[in-house]
């Protein structure tokens, strides 16, 4: 047989066996997900068995965030209070430990915890036909902090709209935002604020939702987690854990119709929302 021959059969029986490779990886990648899909669907099943309605449109991916160490400093903090405030004076009585600045348009307070506090003259920030949430967000480019909206609460004349910094494309919900209106106007924002630079602590593998949800039923049943009836909300993102180093954790949150908690994927221990 002439080797020219004899090279396009082995090319051939080659592609064959690649391809014959790659349908036994399709499969078994397709059963995989099928599991999953299957486990899910049973887990949430196992839920309203035992009277929780399970409310979000779709259960979740897996959580597959990485714990990370972080280095924080608090640069920025002068030009977060003239943004908001126009020019300010500053004065440090503390040593560091708390910075107040006073403005135009009100004072700020800034804690080497991370925690900030503005508050803000009676007409400083009328709403001017934008809607609150446009300028909250606004407000939120001026002090260079990247957030997502979470939740609107209003109780008389008073209106409070919630946000969570983000890192990357994930909430840490440690570090949370509050705007506060009264009528048509802002009168304070207070929360605490991430500025850091991170590197990967842990590679951690992925959390599956079925484990999670299998935890919320341990906790369930060990008084860790309030009795409740529905789950409104399942999300991933990390906490702050303060310390030497700082660490951003992830952590499922899950939010019922009686508290909203934290489960932890090192840990898999259940916190609750303050």
């Amino acid at each position: 047989m002439e080797w020219s021959k004899l090279k396009n059969i082995i090319i051939i029986m080659l592609v064959l066996v690649n391809v014959f490779f790659l349908f036994l990886f399709l499969t078994r990648q397709g059963n995989s997900i099928r599991h999953e899909a299957q486990s899910k669907e049973q887990t949430v099943a196992l839920l309203q068995k035992n009277g929780i309605s399970f409310l979000p449109e779709a259960v979740p991916d897996d959580i597959t965030l990485p714990v990370l160490e972080l280095s924080q400093t608090q640069d920025g903090e002068d030009a977060m209070a003239a943004a908001l405030l126009g020019t300010v004076e500053k004065e440090d009585k503390t040593g560091g430990v708390s910075i107040s600045y006073r403005g135009e348009k009100g004072t700020a307070d800034f804690f080497n915890t991370g925690k900030f506090l503005f508050t803000f003259s009676e007409d400083a920030w009328p709403l001017n036909q934008q809607s609150r949430r446009q300028q909250a967000e606004d407000c939120l480019n001026k002090l260079n902090l990247r957030a997502a909206f979470d939740v609107s609460d209003t109780e008389a004349d008073t209106t409070q709209l919630v946000y969570y910094q983000l890192w990357g494309n994930s909430p840490v919900y440690t570090c949370k935002i509050v705007f506060t209106y009264t009528g048509d106007f802002l009168t304070g924002i207070e929360g605490i604020y991430l500025n850091a630079t991170a590197e990967k602590a842990d590679e951690t593998q992925p959390f599956s939702t079925t484990t999670a949800l299998v935890c919320f039923l341990s906790g369930l049943n060990d008084g860790t987690i309030s009795v409740c009836t529905e789950v409104r909300q399942m999300s991933t993102g990390y906490l702050l854990q303060t310390g030497r180093p700082s660490s951003l954790q992830p952590v499922w949150r899950i939010v019922t119709d009686t508290g909203e908690y934290y489960l932890n994927t090192q840990t898999r221990v259940f916190t609750q929302a303050e």
